[in-house]
């Protein structure tokens, strides 16, 4: 066996499915779909089955082959009968029109035509062999396990390697040898095998990777229910108390106002808590119209300026780092709010005087936003449940803001990095996926005004 083309052709078939997997962990926090297009997975299999044709490697004399049925097989295993039909049929047409090239380069051009001619019904009656049994491994396979699905895709391209050697192969030999036929199956099917593990365990990877995102969504979900339930509880059952009071008994006047002025306090409570909640349900992804190319440095300068007085008076020092001009993708409303939240909580968490400094940098295709504070610190047992819904580390605090903040980056493909120190301070790192352009579309000075009349403001 030839070695060195072996390992090309083996290459050439399992460096889309790595190429595959590679994409689908990047993609994995925007996406819900197991794997890209089925347009896009046709295209890979095509060129992968017609660039292993470049590297036949030699069995023997008179016997070279090359690993083309295998990304066509897995099509059968992955697409859809027809689009894999499809699929095959554009394969078969690649190798005849470059059949023809090559050898109308070496000969003349009618002689390569009476060649390819003579050829073409032999290799279209192995392709029509070809079709018909992966065709009946797809239907008999169709609503059945993994496993069986597995089992019987093999099964079939086993027989289909087989039907190759014995009648098509084995007659250009001194007989059907037994070691290069086990060598000939084995190659095929065993490469088969290895791609099929390769994209199951891709498979199963993404599912796990859904799962898991559907589960804190619906921990988050309970959480936020749980606390919508237990906050608004309160403001009602004052509410309540102060109204059987009154039907109850026949105040003053001014004994009534009272009461009233109370309860108008309470629903007032209880209208704030659900404005909370509405807001953290607006970072969502649902709203696509909102996204816009934003500027950070931009979105720094903002928060600096809004809560630079409410700094003054805490004795608090605002100081920026800016490294560059960051442009990211997101809701400029959404995001500077986040942005907000964490300057204030910086600023609140500093017992008398002290420095909140915000500083961005960029790194390859991520841009971070830093928040550091010279406050009391977080303890590290407190620092997990930073983000839940009505945890917060201040006494007067909600933890709606943080938790505002975690969906926020979450929903735009970022993550959230804290270290603290009880004394020192503490700093907070925001990671998002810069977008490589300039930001022509986002108006600062628009956006500005829009955050400063519509941006409701958090606590906690």
């Amino acid at each position: 066996m030839e070695i060195r083309n072996f390992l090309a052709d083996f290459l050439c078939v399992l460096l889309p499915l790595f190429v595959l997997d590679a994409w689908q962990v990047r993609s994995s926090r925007a996406s819900t779909n197991v794997y890209p297009t089925p347009a896009l997975l046709s295209f890979i299999f095509l060129i992968s089955s017609v660039i292993t044709t470049l590297f036949n490697f030699r069995l023997a004399n008179h016997l070279e082959v090359n690993l083309s049925i295998v990304p066509l097989t897995l099509a059968f295993y992955l697409l859809s009968w027809r689009l894999s039909l499809l699929v095959l049929a554009a394969y078969a047409f690649v190798e005849i029109v470059a059949g023809y090239f090559t050898l109308s380069h070496y000969h003349l051009s009618l002689t390569a035509l009476h060649t390819v001619l003579r050829l073409l019904p032999h290799g279209l009656e192995i392709l029509g062999i070809y079709a018909a049994m992966v065709s009946l491994a797809y239907f008999f396979s169709k609503d059945r396990t993994q496993s069986q699905r597995i089992t019987i895709f093999v099964l079939t391209l086993f027989c289909y390697t087989f039907v190759d050697y014995v009648f098509v192969n084995a007659p250009r030999l001194s007989g059907a040898q037994m070691d290069y036929f086990i060598t000939y199956v084995l190659v095929f099917n065993i490469t088969f095998v290895l791609s099929i593990r390769i994209v199951e365990s891709m498979r199963n990877a993404q599912r796990r990777r859904l799962a898991e995102r559907q589960s804190d969504r619906l921990k988050l979900i309970g959480q936020l229910s749980a606390s919508v339930a237990h906050e608004v509880r309160n403001p009602i059952t004052v509410v309540k108390g102060f109204t059987q009071l009154m039907l109850s008994h026949d105040y003053g006047r001014e004994k009534s106002v009272e009461f009233m002025q109370s309860m108008m306090s309470e629903l007032e409570r209880a209208e704030s808590i659900i404005a909370h909640y509405l807001q953290l349900a607006r970072t969502g992804d649902d709203d696509k119209s909102m996204i816009r190319r934003v500027d950070l440095a931009g979105l720094i300068a903002y928060a600096v300026e809004m809560l630079g007085p409410y700094a003054e008076v805490q004795h608090v020092d605002i100081r920026t780092s800016i490294d560059g001009n960051a442009v990211v993708a997101a809701n400029p409303e959404i995001l500077s709010q986040a942005l907000v939240n964490l300057v204030k909580n910086a600023i609140e968490s500093i017992e008398g005087s002290g420095v909140v400094t915000l500083s961005l940098k960029e790194a390859d295709r991520r841009v971070t936003v830093i928040v550091t504070d010279t406050g009391r610190g977080i303890p590290a047992s407190e620092l997990p449940r930073l983000g839940e819904p009505y945890y917060s580390t201040k006494t007067t605090g909600t933890g709606l803001g943080l938790t505002f903040v975690y969906k926020t980056i979450h929903d735009l493909g970022g993550y959230i990095d804290i270290k603290s120190q009880v004394g020192r301070g503490t700093e907070i790192r925001i990671t998002l996926p810069k977008l490589i352009a300039s930001p022509t579309d986002h108006d600062p000075k628009r956006t500005r005004t829009s955050m400063e009349t519509n941006t409701p403001q958090f606590g906690g």
